[in-house]
């Protein structure tokens, strides 16, 4: 079941969040995120344990995609695809960056309609970027 955050989550988001990067609680500030409208936070949750979330920031008319994670043991089920369909809302432009070398998350974004609209070089030390788009209309 997807649904927004709440305060309740923000533990297990951080353990997590911390799977993916050791300094991800530097990073993000969940307790101020949860009740900012400039902030949207979906966490997929399975028999209540969570086991994965998406963090976007959302500015006007456009969201932009900031973390995107799922537990390893319940990847390759269709959950990031649930999550990123999740914050698709009416009238947005949807951005976010992969790394090139991400090849199972670029798989996703093209399955879900993104497409590359400009390249930042070295951006992950040294790896390039790909900047992509998708406009919900």
């Amino acid at each position: 079941m997807i649904r927004k955050a709440i305060n309740s989550d923000i533990k297990k988001i951080y353990e997590l969040g911390l799977r993916y990067d050791k300094s991800f609680d530097k990073h993000y500030h969940l307790e101020s995120y949860i009740d900012n409208d400039n902030y949207l936070i979906n966490i997929y949750a399975l028999d209540n344990k969570v086991i994965g979330f998406i963090i976007c920031t959302k500015l006007i008319d456009t969201i932009e995609v900031q973390l995107i994670f799922i537990d390893e043991d319940y990847r390759n089920h269709g959950y990031a695809y649930e999550l990123m369909k999740s914050i698709e809302l009416d009238k947005f432009r949807i951005i976010l960056e992969v790394s090139v070398e991400n090849v199972p998350a670029k798989g996703l974004y093209d399955k879900l309609g993104y497409e590359i609209i400009s390249t930042r070089k070295g951006y992950y030390n040294g790896v390039d970027a790909l900047v992509m788009e998708k406009v919900i209309k």
